[in-house]
């Protein structure tokens, strides 16, 4: 069996403690530990401390993988399957990320304002908008302002109290505006009587992989392939089987 535990030094030698014991109560063997999403300034320290705690056990450190905070990112096909979001329209864009989310309830000028400000920053990562229904004034204006930057890295969440079999007549404008089309920027629709809710439950959510997210999924394996040593973990998983 190989260990996997937290980033860390004092945390992950505890879990690693506490995990070898319960392990080998039941008659595993623990034939290898991986160390994942560790401090990109502290991996060098954490690597030295638990490959020499290890040693006592005659246990091998197979990786120690920094943290990137990007592969975590979800996409809007992840709100649509794990969430229950309604995708309104640009379903070319359900792989699309975001690592911000912001509720907007400024007034337009305001919203138009922090959009030119936002287009500018080219190196920005995708942002999550949550407009409440009542406030589609903003999501026109975000509409009839975008440049191409942030064209390709909106995602936009309307949040309406209403229920399935009966939607708001906000709702059922901004169906007709954006008329389904593919090209537009995707636009979910989610349930609910307080937008700031919303924003916190996006933010809590915590995005798996899925094999449709090719992007994701390859730049997970691109990662975490430099910082795991593969020969260690055949010779350790090969000589736990020979035993």
């Amino acid at each position: 069996m190989v260990l996997v535990v937290n980033g860390g030094i004092g945390r992950a030698f505890d879990d690693l403690t506490l995990n070898k014991a319960l392990c080998e109560s039941e008659g595993a063997n623990v034939c290898g530990v991986i160390v994942n999403k560790v401090e990109p300034a502290k991996l060098e320290q954490t690597e030295v401390y638990l490959r020499k705690a290890l040693s006592r056990w005659m246990i091998p450190l197979i990786g120690v993988v920094p943290d990137k905070a990007d592969l975590g990112q979800a996409c809007v096909l992840d709100l649509e399957r794990k969430m229950s979001f309604r995708l309104l329209c640009g379903s070319a864009h359900r792989l699309r990320h975001f690592s911000k989310v912001e509720l907007v309830a400024s007034d337009v000028s305001r919203f138009v304002d922090d959009l030119t400000v936002t287009s500018l920053d080219t190196e920005s990562s995708g942002t999550l908008y949550v407009f409440p229904s009542s406030r589609l004034d903003l999501l026109l204006a975000l509409y009839a302002n975008i440049g191409d930057n942030l064209s390709r890295s909106v995602v936009l969440v309307v949040v309406d109290p209403s229920t399935k079999d009966k939607y708001s007549d906000e709702i059922k404008r901004l169906s007709s505006v954006l008329d389904n089309r593919d090209d537009a920027l995707p636009v979910l629709l989610c349930e609910s009587k307080n937008p700031l809710d919303v924003v916190r439950k996006v933010e809590r959510f915590t995005a798996k992989l899925n094999v449709e997210d090719i992007e994701r999924v390859s730049n997970v394996v691109s990662h975490y392939s430099q910082h795991i040593d593969f020969a260690v973990l055949m010779d350790a998983v090969l000589s736990s089987g020979s035993d």
